[in-house]
């Protein structure tokens, strides 16, 4: 393994991503966070967006802090590992169309357009904004591992 070189600046941002994670899932968040930057030059910008992608993750895997778009996205990545890595890519695509989607239709219909099975947790813009960010994320961190 190469050794990689981080300023302090991006040290204190892969410490400070790594605060929420519990301690037990900060080895997985590490090896994200290095894969995600290995082989390659690097900035601050850099190191913050692979602290945030190998945080969620982490938080995704070890099941801390579940929340309904936790457990969907927890549910696209076990999909994702049974696709052809060649088709993974198509069916992001796919499922972010079909979120934004159906958030413009959330949003002209002022929420009556979904189901909720909670009502004390009724679904918000929050929801569809974090799924699709946990999408693009998702997508994101495909196309890196696919670069040369």
């Amino acid at each position: 393994m190469r050794l990689m070189a981080f300023t302090d600046e991006q040290l204190a941002q892969i410490r400070d991503a790594a605060q929420p994670i519990p301690r037990a899932h900060r080895a997985a968040y590490l090896e994200r966070v290095t894969a995600l930057l290995a082989g390659r030059q690097f900035g601050n910008r850099d190191v913050q967006r692979s602290g945030r992608i190998g945080a969620a993750r982490a938080n995704r895997s070890s099941g801390y802090g579940m929340t309904r778009v936790d457990r969907f996205l927890a549910r696209v990545d076990r999909e994702l590992a049974s696709i052809e890595p060649v088709a993974r890519d198509a069916f992001l695509s796919r499922l972010i169309d079909h979120w934004e989607q159906r958030y413009a239709i959330w949003q002209l219909t002022e929420g009556e357009s979904e189901s909720c099975t909670d009502p004390c947790n009724p679904i918000s813009a929050e929801d569809f904004v974090l799924a699709l960010t946990g999408l693009a994320s998702s997508s994101f961190d495909l196309r890196i591992r696919n670069c040369p």
